[in-house]
């Protein structure tokens, strides 16, 4: 076998004796270097990524926890205002309260019943009270609106 190569060699033109030692001397070491230097490459490149996306996780927890305490404050924050407080012992006097709700963010599971009730004609014309004690953000459904209809 190395007997039919060498012969081959040597009996070959000048072209293919050159086009071999082109590809023995730079191509195929070519070739492994870049094999070698892909496989490096990506290697380096899922572990910074993995270290990227635990950087990023821990900088979202952070940001979620800070954003949870502030909410916290400003939850907080009325309990503390002596304006605040001022007015709610004033309408405690005139109100009483049936029940309050028993989880955060489900509508209409419970009223509190005081002197006025809210219409939803108060509500179409804009009225506005001199003794406001709450505000809302929520807007009038359909369903609210067929019901009185």
């Amino acid at each position: 076998m190395n007997r039919k190569i060498s012969t081959l060699f040597l009996q070959g033109t000048l072209r293919a004796k050159i086009l071999t030692l082109f590809l023995c001397l730079i191509a195929i070491p070519l070739s492994l270097q870049g094999i070698i230097t892909y496989s490096k490459f990506s290697a380096s490149t899922e572990l910074r990524t993995a270290e990227y996306t635990e950087q990023i996780v821990g900088q979202i927890n952070r940001n979620l926890e800070r954003n949870i305490r502030e909410i916290k404050r400003l939850s907080l924050m009325p309990l503390y205002d002596p304006e605040i407080l001022s007015i709610l012992k004033e309408i405690q006097t005139n109100t009483s309260a049936t029940s309050v709700g028993t989880q955060i963010g489900i509508r209409e599971t419970r009223r509190i019943v005081g002197e006025y009730s809210l219409t939803i004609e108060d509500v179409v014309a804009g009225r506005r009270f001199p003794d406001v004690v709450a505000r809302s953000g929520y807007r009038l459904t359909l369903t609210i609106l067929l019901a009185k209809a």
